[in-house]
């Protein structure tokens, strides 16, 4: 087997969170906020999500929410690989 470069594979995390942040802004523009406050309670198996969902969040505020998503994603993406790279390498008898 070959092993993960940790940078490429948390680099690809990180655009792959920024795409899912993207598609979560885009259907908060797209659906009303009852529809999306339905979509969130299914998707938190039940919990009311209503008194936490913000329609009008400004704009340098969904920047940084990208930021975050990107450098936590990035992290989880490098630890991940660091890890597969340590048990891929073969057990010494």
């Amino acid at each position: 087997m070959t092993s993960l470069s940790p940078n490429r594979f948390g680099l690809a995390m990180g655009i792959t969170g920024v795409i899912f942040y993207v598609g979560c802004m885009l259907l908060m523009q797209m659906v009303s906020k009852e529809t999306l406050i339905l979509l969130a309670n299914s998707l938190c198996h039940g919990m009311d999500m209503g008194s936490v969902i913000l329609m009008d969040i400004p704009w340098w505020e969904s920047a940084l929410g990208m930021a975050e998503i990107f450098l936590l994603c990035l992290i989880f993406g490098y630890i991940t690989a660091v890890l597969y790279n340590k048990l891929l390498r073969p057990q010494k008898k």
